[in-house]
């Protein structure tokens, strides 16, 4: 039976964004955007030093060969339109359809909270401390001090999504359908149809290049950095203000081990030192890509 419901709706939806044992929408991301920093890093090392093995030419060919169908297949798979996939595209296409179940009581109803402020007897006043508790002391997100708080943080953000005046705010409001169709337009501007359709041809069909549909078909390490951002951002949107549920605190995974492991042996330290920052300046750049204010960036 199919979730119909509000809260079925966005555990589905949440579940869909997040579980990490099914090919979710972060889990996908997550993964490719690994992968191509993997390999920008080894092209910097191999670029510095014409002569180090990873320049061997089975290894580049492998690497190189295989860089391009593999990010071309995330970003396809990531804005599939099939019914059975889990895609960021198939989520914005099932939220337009149920639109009706983003209203503002249902997005304080997610997350626990009641429509109105709490009103704070004399007693519970005389709890919340008049200066800061020393050391890492703990706030309860159910007290009544944390619940106003949120209840309010709540109010603002459904306010930003529905273009409501604090002033007029109803248990009514919705959020427009034309926020999901901003969103998909994020995507369709970023190049992803040139990388999709060049994944379609040239990846899962042995497609040919002279044809005159396909000869000029030619995406560029631009179009799937911009597809990666865009994909990465609505999803962002989608996850942390949309449902109102959890958010990637980054786009690229903390390493449980270390990724220059063994490559001391190959590699000369000063290159290997250059190599790691670039990667570090690689993985900021890409976090910051979901930090800030999203909303903004779609001009919402």
């Amino acid at each position: 039976m199919s979730p119909s419901g509000p809260l079925d709706l966005r555990a589905k939806w949440l579940n869909q964004m997040g579980n990490p044992k099914t090919h979710s929408v972060w889990g996908q991301l997550w993964k490719m955007i690994y992968s191509d920093l993997n390999l920008r890093t080894i092209g910097l090392i191999t670029e510095i030093e014409p002569n180090c093995p990873l320049n061997n030419p089975m290894v580049r060919r492998l690497a190189i060969e295989g860089y391009a169908p593999l990010q071309a297949l995330g970003i396809r798979r990531l804005w599939s339109e099939r019914g059975d996939d889990i895609s960021l595209r198939r989520i914005l296409f099932d939220m337009k359809r149920n639109i009706a179940v983003f209203t503002r009581k249902n997005y304080l109803d997610w997350s626990g909270l009641p429509y109105n402020m709490p009103r704070f007897t004399d007693e519970e006043l005389s709890r919340i401390p008049v200066s800061p508790l020393p050391g890492s002391a703990f706030v309860s997100p159910d007290s009544p001090l944390m619940v106003t708080m949120r209840i309010s943080q709540a109010h603002e953000q459904f306010d930003r999504l529905s273009k409501t005046s604090p002033v007029d705010r109803n248990p009514s409001d919705h959020i427009p359908k034309r926020l999901f169709e901003v969103l998909e337009n994020h995507v369709q501007s970023s190049g992803i149809g040139k990388v999709i359709n060049w994944c379609h041809q040239y990846v899962a069909h042995a497609g040919d290049p002279d044809h005159s549909i396909w000869k000029d078909l030619n995406p560029t390490w631009g179009d799937i950095e911009s597809s990666q951002r865009t994909l990465a951002q609505v999803a962002q949107i989608l996850s942390g203000f949309v449902l109102n549920g959890p958010a990637s605190a980054q786009l690229v995974p903390t390493a449980q081990y270390d990724r220059f492991e063994y490559l001391e042996k190959v590699v000369d330290r000063e290159t290997l030192q250059k190599a790691r920052m670039k990667r570090a300046e690689l993985e900021d750049n890409r976090n910051s890509w979901i930090m800030g204010d999203l909303l903004g960036v779609i001009c919402w």
